[in-house]
């Protein structure tokens, strides 16, 4: 008898563990099915989030990309601007120089015509005003032509009038002043004598 309760005991403790183990089960099984939607919620709500921050990041790419393509142009614009007005600065500097000096080219010319000998001194000015003229040159000073050539105002500053047949209409017949231009800017205009 004893045997037999041991053997039934032992018999309904093992049901026992095995019922135990069944509602274990049973209760892993439903928290698993109720953790799955938690879990595909948490996923979705992630991979929202996740893609909301790839748009942002995205955005802020675009902006920052743009803000720096349109300072790189408006430094670009800067170095333009900055190099025209420097280029503009020393063409006035030059011809602004070069209009203060040429009186004493002037006076050298005109010592030159009232020297009738030919002396040293008066080589030796000939040859002041021929390095003054290179020198000119070389700084892209140019003469006006005046004499025979049509009267143009834009070069031209005319002073006297005649009327004489032998010359064509509007013609330079004599310079007073000679004129220099440098690039496009009129330095000093050829004071002239037009006829007709």
């Amino acid at each position: 008898m004893l045997e037999l309760e041991k053997k039934k005991t032992a018999k309904n403790e093992k049901v026992k563990q095995e019922a135990n183990e069944e509602v274990k089960e049973e209760i892993r099984e439903e928290t698993s099915e109720a953790e799955e939607p938690k879990k595909t919620k948490e996923t979705d709500s992630s991979e929202e989030t996740a893609e909301n921050l790839e748009a942002k990041v995205a955005d802020e790419v675009a902006e920052f990309k743009d803000k720096l393509l349109r300072t790189m142009a408006e430094f670009d614009n800067y170095k333009r601007r900055t190099a025209k007005e420097k280029d503009s600065m020393y063409d006035y500097a030059v011809c602004d120089t070069v209009n203060k000096l040429l009186p004493v080219l002037d006076t050298l010319k005109l010592s030159l015509q009232h020297e009738k000998e030919d002396t040293p001194f008066k080589q030796g000015v000939e040859m002041v005003v021929k390095q003054f003229i290179d020198t000119l040159d070389k700084m892209d000073v140019k003469e006006i032509k005046a004499v025979g050539e049509p009267f143009d105002p834009n070069f031209h500053n005319a002073v006297m009038h005649i009327e004489d047949e032998q010359y064509g209409e509007k013609e330079i017949v004599e310079e007073f002043q000679t004129g220099f231009i440098r690039k496009d800017k009129v330095i000093r205009f050829s004071m002239v004598k037009v006829a007709n």
